[in-house]
């Protein structure tokens, strides 16, 4: 049988100038008590000798040690005034990280278990025993040095900006991408055209003259701002809100109009078609297809549009401007095309598209923009995917200025992402 036996272990800890005085065990926790083991630091002014004003003490959270369930520092360190020019200066503890109150080798370790994004503060935390407040700003305070240390960003030819929501109740902030490297350039909460004009001021003027081509949604304050600030900047209303649009205003509705009608005359079939097709009637089918469930998709798709003249008008419509946005990279080209599909939409007498073409037409300038500059807003919205994957883990997040750097961090390239991470433990003193 094994019999238990306390021995006394020399634990030595990187704590120069600081020295290790005495240990305690108080349950199931380790305290360490530190002390000044060298003289005091000159003044930071005049670089003369110092002496000491008064002692403080701060107590930090430290990795764990042997089988104890938490470590504690406790370290006394001094107010120092200068003789010479009365100045006071704070001793430095080269292993406190930042401003917190837990050690380097800790916040390194909180930090490593956050970068993978199923990490979560609370998580974290109860791992750590230590508060959702103590690691959200050890985290916070790295995501800072680290953002300090980022160069800017290089100046992008093609911007793409959109909203997305941060709370219940329609709130909002604004998300500013370079669309080639997809990097965010700026991050602001809200969505009006006051939260996005700051974004023309963050970089220097050399920045945004290259900017070419802003790719949105149909959002007027977000055009009128980039029109005020860069006029010489084209706005692309672009593929994928214009099929996004078509699909709300235009196929559902027609839809559902006929899926009512079809029940009201008794075809309980063909309404029950159209009632499970809001999938396929987004759906585009090639010109070759070798899958027979494509086949049979096809076949029930011309089905429907059989049963429905309005429907079948507006499929051939849609695919009409799918081919206009995917072929016409020719400014003259797409003018024409535009208005003769304008034109078509008007005579189908049909009032959803009637609308759609109605309200699009105010939007022509920016439709032709996009013979020039074939962008779509389809990079931005996967950003957006991903930052409500990000927002979901964490069930939410409080601090929004927290929220905006892990978004921030999360698009990083992972080379740079680990050089600057490297540079911010390389300041600090760790294992």
């Amino acid at each position: 049988m094994l019999n238990y036996c306390q021995q006394n272990i020399r634990i030595i800890l990187p704590c120069e100038p600081f020295k290790l005085c005495k240990d305690e065990i108080d349950g199931d926790d380790l305290h360490l008590y530190f002390e000044p083991s060298g003289e005091a630091s000159p003044c930071p002014t005049c670089g003369d000798k110092t002496t000491n004003h008064k002692w403080r003490k701060i107590e930090l959270d430290a990795p764990r040690t042997g089988l104890h369930k938490k470590t504690v520092w406790h370290v006394d360190y001094r107010v120092l005034r200068c003789s010479n020019c009365d100045c006071f200066s704070t001793e430095e503890i080269p292993f406190r990280f930042g401003g917190s109150h837990v050690t380097t080798d800790l916040a390194k370790e909180i930090c490593s278990r956050l970068e993978n994004q199923n990490g979560t503060v609370k998580s974290v935390a109860d791992d750590f025993g230590l508060s959702w407040y103590k690691v959200k700003n050890v985290h916070k305070e790295y995501l800072k040095q680290l953002k300090d240390l980022a160069p800017e960003p290089e100046a992008p030819e093609i911007c793409s900006v959109d909203e997305f929501a941060v709370e219940k109740n329609h709130r909002y902030a604004t998300l500013v991408i370079d669309t080639i490297n997809k990097l965010p350039l700026y991050l602001h909460q809200g969505n009006a055209a006051k939260d996005f004009r700051p974004f023309f001021s963050e970089f220097s003027t050399k920045f945004y003259r290259k900017i070419k081509a802003f790719s949105m949604d149909q959002n007027a304050s977000y055009s009128s701002v980039v029109r005020e600030c860069l006029p010489k900047c084209k706005i692309v209303c672009d593929y994928f809100h214009m099929m996004k649009n078509y699909t709300d205003e235009v196929l559902d509705k027609v839809r559902g109009r006929a899926y009512r009608s079809f029940r009201l005359e008794g075809n309980h079939e063909a309404a029950e078609r159209l009632k499970h097709a809001k999938r396929l009637l987004n759906k585009r089918f090639p010109d070759e297809i070798t899958k027979e469930e494509d086949w049979e998709a096809k076949a029930l798709l011309q089905t429907m549009m059989d049963d429905s003249h309005e429907l079948d008008v507006c499929i051939h419509m849609r695919e009409m401007l799918q081919d206009l946005y995917d072929n016409c990279r020719d400014r003259d080209r797409m003018k024409e095309g535009w208005s003769t599909w304008c034109r078509m939409a008007k005579e189908s007498r049909i009032p959803e598209l009637m609308r759609y073409a109605k309200n699009k037409v105010l939007k022509t300038e920016e439709i032709l923009n996009h013979a020039d500059f074939p962008i779509t807003s389809g990079v931005i919205e996967g950003c957006m995917n991903k930052i409500k994957v990000l927002k979901r883990v964490a069930f939410g997040f409080r601090d929004f200025d927290y929220f905006f750097m892990r978004i921030w961090q999360a698009f990083l390239p992972s080379e740079l992402n680990r050089n600057l991470s490297n540079m911010v433990w390389g300041k600090y003193q760790c294992y």
